[in-house]
């Protein structure tokens, strides 16, 4: 009822292939607001309950904005459970509200983490993902090549979420993302020696991410998928 209520689909893609209203108005989908496909999948409770409590900016260069609708204690439990419960039923059963289990840093040794910031940089996550804690966005770059800071990650997103959307962006992020395909092709064909092990350190250096990395110099965004005409900012 307060999805309907609050017309949550105005503005967010709930179901595949069914595009928010919004989305005829807009030119650049980097100005839509982010489909909620599979969102207690993505996101951890506590930060999803912070977040509605009070919207905050999660891509600075959007003109809309998450309305603050008041809603009480127990209209904010509701709807994350409703979220919950709309995934498949195999799925719901590893999603789990309103507690999730983080990785500890203390159960890692640097060297793991001096790993992921490699792959970090190596893979040019920064081109296209802010990477600050002031929210300002880097010079020089479109605004229909951005994507989510990635300083968010780590309050923000499930740990598994990440390692499966590395693995098939597609499948995690919607069809039609520019998010390419690193460590497995589409067909999930390994890209390179131990895939595993690199999405598995990646992701746990942006978990713990405490710091701006230093990036080489760039010339200009690169293309990552020649020939398509959406970008890669539809997914949070």
């Amino acid at each position: 009822w307060m999805v309907s209520h609050y017309n949550c689909g105005g503005c967010h893609q709930l179901e595949e292939n069914v595009k928010p209203r919004v989305d005829a108005h807009i030119g650049l989908k980097s100005m839509v607001p982010p489909r909620l496909i599979n969102q207690a999948e993505r996101v951890q409770p506590q930060w999803f309950f912070q977040y509605l409590s009070k919207p905050v900016e999660l891509r600075p260069w959007l003109e809309i904005r998450m309305p603050e609708f008041e809603w009480s204690y127990e209209d904010r439990e509701a709807l994350i459970s409703y979220f919950r419960l709309v995934l498949d039923p195999a799925l719901r059963k590893t999603v789990r509200v309103p507690y999730v289990s983080l990785p500890v840093r203390d159960d890692y040794d640097l060297e793991v983490l001096e790993m992921g910031e490699y792959r970090v940089k190596t893979d040019k996550c920064m081109q296209c993902h802010p990477v600050s804690f002031d929210g300002k966005l880097p010079e020089g770059v479109k605004i229909e090549d951005l994507s989510i800071n990635l300083m968010l990650t780590k309050s923000r997103l499930r740990f598994d979420w990440i390692k499966n959307f590395l693995r098939n962006p597609d499948r995690y992020a919607g069809q039609g993302t520019k998010m390419p395909y690193v460590y497995y092709t589409p067909d999930g064909v390994a890209r390179m020696p131990d895939p595993e092990m690199w999405i598995e350190y990646a992701t746990l250096f942006m978990m713990f991410m405490d710091k701006v990395p230093e990036m080489p110099e760039e010339k200009a965004i690169e293309e990552v998928r020649p020939g398509t005409d959406v970008d890669w900012t539809q997914y949070e």
